[in-house]
């Protein structure tokens, strides 16, 4: 019947060369890593397919248009905003200055670029329709213009000087975070999970629980022979997580490999978060019989801190330490951090791996702020 031939041509299409290339780049890591973009937002398979691009007349002249298509049931990770370099805006003349920027200002992205493709087979905008857009460190716009030639994809950004003016530092996220280094899979995964949760600056640390290894990573490793391409992808990490959550101010990364010099200098800690500007917080898992023998004094849930008396008291942001998945070594490392003013808290006696416990802990201190602050969402 109709079933059974469904399922011959299924199983003849698994069976197919094309098919069994598909299969075995998905197991080989080179092989996968040229079939995805760079960065990685959409599946290659989602992306070069999709309905041919239609002629259609719009105001007398002929524009390439993009038909919108029915969904299928699977929706693909969407771009909130679409980000770009400040050194990818062309301007029709030449700028004498950002000031004197002129008021045609556009970007052109090749079609096989990934931000042109999520334009084309997920948002399915046509010609003269408007995207969101962005520059990393800069302004925003929600009506940027698109127009689809036969080899780019032209957006027109109108007066870029709002876009190319940097992000005063009153409007950039409040929380910090001061990380132990993860192993080093989970700290790329955790790279657009911090910039999507809003964090200004990313401190990565040592402790006694992090394994040397950790730190051979070609993102962090100056020494490494592909250290360039590990910043690269770094920022590109980063800039997935904002694009994500429509934000622009890309959060700068800090390494403070060895964690005993950085808490016991004082000048260098206070340099860093300044004791009248910052409120210290520390997370650990809750341990109180334990912890009650160490001498260590008992640890305040997030809700038992009062966030608006310290904001009154002239505090303008917050750092947030979070120590490995089994939190930081007790006593030596919590004392240290309580000695430097760290105010002790926890989530309770679970113990969360990181790549948990980062995303819960940004979300529900920013809580905390806003409530303290007074924002409006």
């Amino acid at each position: 019947g109709r079933g059974n031939n469904r399922r011959r041509r299924d199983v003849a299409l698994a069976l197919s060369p094309a098919a069994s290339v598909v299969v075995s780049a998905a197991r080989g890591g080179a092989a996968t890593r040229a079939l995805v973009p760079r960065p990685p937002v959409l599946p290659p398979s989602q992306c070069a397919r999709g309905p041919p691009l239609r002629r259609m007349t719009h105001s007398g002249s002929a524009l390439l248009q993009r038909p919108h298509r029915r969904s299928r049931g699977i929706q693909p990770v969407r771009l909130n905003r679409l980000l770009f370099e400040a050194e990818e805006i062309q301007f029709t003349d030449p700028p004498r200055s950002a000031i004197d920027a002129p008021a045609t200002a556009y970007v052109e992205l090749p079609l096989d670029d990934y931000r042109a493709m999520h334009v084309r087979d997920v948002l399915g905008a046509n010609s003269g329709e408007s995207v969101r857009v962005g520059v990393v460190d800069g302004g925003k716009k929600d009506d940027a213009f698109i127009t689809w030639g036969a080899k780019d994809l032209r957006i027109s950004l109108g007066d870029a000087r709002p876009l190319m003016e940097p992000i005063p530092e009153a409007k950039k996220p409040k929380v910090e975070l001061l990380l132990a280094m993860p192993r080093p899979r989970v700290f790329e995964r955790l790279l657009p999970v911090i910039s999507q949760s809003g964090v200004r600056r990313l401190f990565v640390c040592g402790s006694a629980k992090v394994n040397a290894s950790y730190w051979s990573t070609h993102m962090l490793n100056p020494t490494h022979a592909r250290h360039e391409d590990g910043l690269l992808k770094m920022r590109e990490k980063l800039k997935e997580g904002l694009t994500q959550s429509g934000d622009t101010a890309l959060p700068t990364v800090h390494v403070k490999k060895n964690l005993r010099i950085f808490v016991e200098s004082a000048a260098s800690l206070d340099k860093e978060f300044p004791p009248n500007e910052y409120i210290r917080l520390i997370a650990h898992p809750s341990r109180r019989e334990q912890q009650s023998k160490m001498g260590l004094p008992p640890i305040k849930r997030l809700y038992e801190i009062d966030f608006r008396e310290l904001f009154r008291g002239g505090a303008k942001r917050v750092i947030v330490a979070v120590g490995p998945d089994g939190g930081w070594e007790e006593p030596w490392e919590i004392d240290r951090f309580i000695e430097k003013g760290f105010i002790p808290f926890t989530l309770g006696e679970r113990v969360l791996h990181t790549e948990v416990a980062v995303p819960v802990l940004l979300g529900l201190i920013h809580e905390r702020v806003d409530e303290a602050l007074d924002h409006s969402f």
